[in-house]
């Protein structure tokens, strides 16, 4: 059965969320989990004038081959607290790349999730091309490719929008 193709793919590594690693740590103060309650999202981790939200990621990072669409990268966008690079990067995955890494869940949906990081987008042969210097994470992730094909309908793409999420 054919599924189509990507058209000129790169490897692009993603680092995955882990929520329950998140709920799991025990951060010092009043917050009794990885979470906070009042704000639903993750609470900060150190003192709490100069914490970072707790992140925890799934390990091993994994690699798929993917398009790579990049609308903006590190442009110029200044706040009060100074520049935060803006970025607008849409990468497109083929599901039978997923599905054979078993990262397709039996509910039929891909196990890569807003949340999940960019760390790196390389050639076929392992030659890194690029690094993201400011983190920049999965926003969307979307399926297409719906009922392409008419005998043995299938869909065959997911659709992940990166964008950074500024601190300041």
């Amino acid at each position: 059965m054919f599924r189509g193709f990507l058209i000129c793919p790169f490897v692009v590594e993603l680092a995955r969320l882990d929520p329950a690693g998140i709920e799991a740590v025990d951060p010092p103060g009043p917050a009794t989990k990885g979470y906070d309650t009042l704000y639903d999202e993750p609470a900060l981790e150190g003192a709490a004038d100069a914490g970072v939200p707790i992140r925890r990621e799934l390990d091993p990072n994994i690699r798929l081959p993917a398009q790579i669409d990049d609308k903006a990268f590190e442009g110029l966008a200044m706040v009060e607290a100074g520049n935060v690079p803006d970025s607008d990067i849409e990468l497109t995955l083929h599901f039978a790349d997923l599905e054979a890494q078993g990262l397709v869940g039996a509910d039929g949906m891909a196990a890569i999730r807003a949340g999940d990081r960019l760390v790196s987008i390389s050639r076929e042969d392992g030659t890194v091309v690029m690094t993201p210097r400011e983190p920049v994470y999965v926003t969307e992730a979307r399926p297409e490719g719906f009922a392409l094909a008419l005998a043995n309908p299938h869909r065959n793409l997911l659709c992940l929008k990166l964008a950074p999420r500024p601190q300041g």
